[in-house]
């Protein structure tokens, strides 16, 4: 009995990990970057990061408002993110980098997605949007 009972204490917390995870876009298999997750009141973020270095890539908002207002913006260049064709703008605030940038996309009905990308070298920047390119929304 002493054996099931720390079973389940060591089983419970990495089922509420395993819940979090699942908030987040599914991230292309090998890419080596793991979501960082929160969630907020109406809202989730999901941070990239990589997986050996522990480094921010890129970060994703999913809610009804992001911060974010493209229409305040000019755009700097095309991409894709979960295989959708998009427009990016420069960053801001926080995530003002010098190789980094962000957009909004429509993602269900009212439910917008804000990505950015927050890399401070070119290699960054490009592995960030390799993996956005593959990367998947959950069904």
């Amino acid at each position: 009995m002493k054996t099931f009972i720390a079973f389940l204490l060591l089983a419970i917390p990495s089922l509420g990990l395993t819940q979090e995870a699942d908030r987040c876009p599914i991230l292309p298999d090998s890419s080596g970057v793991e979501w960082s997750y929160q969630e907020g009141p109406d809202f989730d973020l999901c941070y990239a990061m990589d997986a050996k270095s522990k480094k921010d890539l890129f970060g994703v908002y999913t809610g009804f408002f992001p911060s974010f207002k493209p229409e305040t913006s000019s755009p700097i260049g095309e991409g894709i993110v979960a295989g959708q064709k998009i427009q990016w703008y420069p960053a801001s605030g926080e995530h003002a980098e010098q190789f980094s940038k962000q957009t909004v996309l429509h993602v269900d009905g009212k439910i917008l997605m804000h990505v950015w990308i927050s890399a401070d070298n070119e290699a960054d920047a490009k592995l960030a949007q390799e993996v956005l390119s593959k990367m998947k929304f959950r069904p």
